[in-house]
């Protein structure tokens, strides 16, 4: 005998599989709210599956008939036959993706890369509070080791008397600024 309920999207939403949809939507909303910000935040994926396929009338039929499969979504070829017909061709999704993952690398670049973007070399910098200079930036050194041992990120600066330092980086953006 068929399960009529194989990815027990009716036992997710606490409904029966003779429930109308003003029932489903309804135990969904009350579910939703229900979960979020709680420690079950993990079940709102499981429910909201669950409602897309139960909530549309052609994916509860095909659901209910027991097509599992096709009430999934689509696959990743489908999805990547549909994003190349949109673009136009593989060389124009190959651009495509360069610059996507180009966006995003600058979006969520390392920690050095931030660095370089905070003070660059030839900068003149001086504390926040007194105005005082400490120096011009001569170089950034990420993972530099500082006496003690310590590693992190540094700025090798020129005072304008006395002999170049290394100084963290995350103090310089904490407590320093741009000359002018």
């Amino acid at each position: 005998m068929r399960d009529r309920d194989p990815q027990r999207y009716y036992a997710a939403l606490n409904v029966s599989p003779t429930a109308s949809f003003e029932e489903i939507k309804l135990s969904y909303e009350f579910l939703k709210r229900a979960h979020q910000g709680g420690q079950r935040v993990a079940h709102i994926g499981r429910i909201q599956a669950a409602y897309d396929t139960l909530s549309n009338l052609q994916t509860r039929a095909r659901y209910d008939k027991g097509d599992v499969e096709s009430t999934n979504g689509p696959t990743r070829a489908e999805i990547f036959a549909a994003v190349k017909s949109m673009l136009g061709s593989t060389v124009t999704l190959g651009v495509a993706v360069a610059v996507l993952v180009g966006l995003l690398g600058l979006t969520f670049a390392p920690s050095w890369v931030a660095a370089t973007r905070s003070f660059s070399p030839g900068d003149d910098l001086v504390w926040k509070e007194t105005g005082k200079s400490i120096g011009r930036v001569v170089a950034f050194e990420s993972d530099h080791e500082f006496s003690g041992g310590v590693r992190a990120d540094g700025y090798h600066i020129q005072p304008e008397q006395g002999d170049p330092v290394w100084l963290p980086a995350g103090d310089l953006k904490r407590h320093s600024k741009r000359r002018g």
